[in-house]
């Protein structure tokens, strides 16, 4: 995944990734949220399907701008992904959502525990 410029306050994520089995339940995500100062405002854990499936606007949206089929279904299967042109916009972020640098930690975790992947994004609001 690339992350451009695309004006003053305005990225864009773009990229594509593969996966090499289908991911299903057996599989979790966790996810977090650390302002500029350390302190943890938000974490969570989901099965993936819940995950991936999640009504939330920003999730919503990742799915909208990449190849991965719509609808809600489980497991997605193994294949290549791309991500095009992948945006948020500040009136799209939660109301909670102050002028401050952000870090989100996704990832997610096989049965055994072992890690799959893991994102890591440092944002800021301005």
């Amino acid at each position: 995944m690339r992350v451009t410029r695309k004006g003053r306050n305005n990225y864009a994520i773009s990229g594509d990734f593969e996966t090499l089995q289908n991911w299903g339940n057996e599989n979790t995500i966790h996810y977090q949220l650390v302002n500029s100062r350390g302190m943890l405002l938000y974490r969570g854990s989901k099965p993936f399907c819940e995950a991936f499936n999640w009504q939330q606007p920003i999730v919503m949206k990742a799915r909208e701008h990449s190849t991965i089929p719509p609808g809600n279904y489980c497991p997605l299967p193994k294949g290549n992904y791309e991500v095009v042109d992948f945006r948020v916009q500040e009136d799209e972020l939660p109301l909670v959502a102050v002028k401050d640098t952000y870090t989100v930690q996704i990832k997610m975790t096989a049965p055994d525990g072992h890690m799959v992947f893991s994102y890591k994004l440092q944002f800021s609001i301005s």
